[in-house]
């Protein structure tokens, strides 16, 4: 009876990539929210409002290109990268909920981030994940100029 070998990612891996992924959708949701509260409000609360929209649209678009170099060539840095920064834009808006007594949205919002965050960063740091990323790292060599360099 012979072994199948299988080539792709563990399901750890492929677990954490759509984990990444999807935290996009509710960090998309939160930069709509504070687009609204920027063109509906006034003053500094209106800049900051609009400035943090910003911020979460860039975390959104890490986290997504860290799902999809995840999968392609087994890099996790930016789904790492995406994961501790949507750690920390929760503890800021966490922060920001407690300031304002808003205990029940607190909870929402750590369940919807916190939660697939941390369960993305733990299973990227798991031994299979990280010898995968080792094997991997070593196919593609250094990069672009690594493959030219064989391809002549």
């Amino acid at each position: 009876m012979t072994q199948s070998r299988r080539t792709g990612p563990p399901t750890g891996v492929l677990v954490a990539a759509v984990l990444c992924g999807l935290l996009a959708i509710p960090l998309l949701a939160a930069a709509g929210s504070l687009v609204a509260g920027a063109t509906s409000g006034h003053g500094i609360a209106a800049v900051l409002s609009g400035l943090l929209a910003i911020v979460v649209v860039a975390i959104a678009g890490i986290n997504l290109y860290g799902a999809v170099l995840l999968l392609q060539r087994g890099v996790p840095r930016y789904a790492q990268l995406g994961g501790y920064l949507t750690v920390g834009l929760t503890a800021v808006m966490l922060t920001g909920l407690m300031i304002g007594r808003s205990a029940a949205t607190a909870v929402t919002v750590a369940l919807f981030f916190l939660t697939p965050a941390i369960a993305m960063l733990t299973l990227l740091g798991t031994r299979r994940a990280r010898r995968w990323v080792a094997v991997r790292a070593t196919d593609f060599g250094s990069g672009p100029r690594q493959a030219l360099r064989e391809f002549r």
